[in-house]
């Protein structure tokens, strides 16, 4: 495995509104940009991970927007096309 970013370790600060710096040599190392999104992870032993968020492939928001959708019952969706044929036959 090849690895090809550096270690590297920093102390920072957490500012009075919750806010941490991350320092200019790892940004510049990452190509970290202003509006980035990023992932905290509490872990159960308190230790935080901070993991940038990659951007969503379009398969990705697809996939998303399908979980997101109501379930289809196509039992009871044919139901109610026979209910409906019925009521217009009448």
């Amino acid at each position: 495995m090849r690895f090809t970013h550096a270690l590297i370790t920093e102390k920072v600060r957490l500012a009075k509104k919750g806010q941490i710096t991350i320092p200019k040599s790892i940004r510049d190392e990452d190509g970290l940009l202003e509006d980035d999104l990023f992932i905290v992870t509490h872990l159960p032993g308190g230790d935080l991970v901070l993991r940038k968020q990659q951007e969503k492939q379009p398969e990705d928001l697809m996939l998303e927007a399908i979980m997101k959708a109501p379930s289809f019952d196509a039992k009871e969706a044919w139901e109610e096309v026979k209910s409906e044929r019925r009521r217009e036959r009448s």
